[in-house]
């Protein structure tokens, strides 16, 4: 019954492989802790907004605290209600937590494209 299983799976787990494979060529820099940035240096809101809220959430966790506002973006800004952050996302508690915030925000991009790889595969 096993090697029945190994069987049926094979093609979904070869391509788990490959887009694991492909996603860490693609994206070797992340794991050397490289972040990526974009040629348009006045818009790339990587660095210029999802960065400085991924640091300031990693640092609220840390203290024990959920970051809901912070007067250091802007004049102020509800953080915990723009949704882009997904502060409550499990991946998200545990690697800002666990992570600093540049190898938390490399591991997000990293596991989210190889799952957008697998619906891809699987649609």
């Amino acid at each position: 019954m096993q090697n029945n299983f190994l069987k049926e799976r094979a093609p979904d787990i070869t391509a788990f492989v490959m887009v694991t494979a492909a996603v860490f060529i693609l994206f070797f820099d992340l794991l050397k802790g490289q972040v990526i940035a974009t040629n348009d240096v006045a818009t790339n809101d990587l660095l210029y907004l999802y960065f400085p809220v991924r640091f300031l959430y990693s640092e609220a966790l840390r203290a024990g605290e959920l970051l809901q506002w912070t007067p250091y973006i802007f004049s102020g800004y509800p953080v915990f209600a723009e949704g882009q952050s997904g502060f409550l996302y499990p991946f998200n508690l545990i690697t800002c937590y666990l992570l600093n915030p540049i190898h938390a925000m490399n591991w997000f991009i990293i596991l989210h494209a190889i799952l957008t790889g697998m619906g891809v595969y699987f649609f």
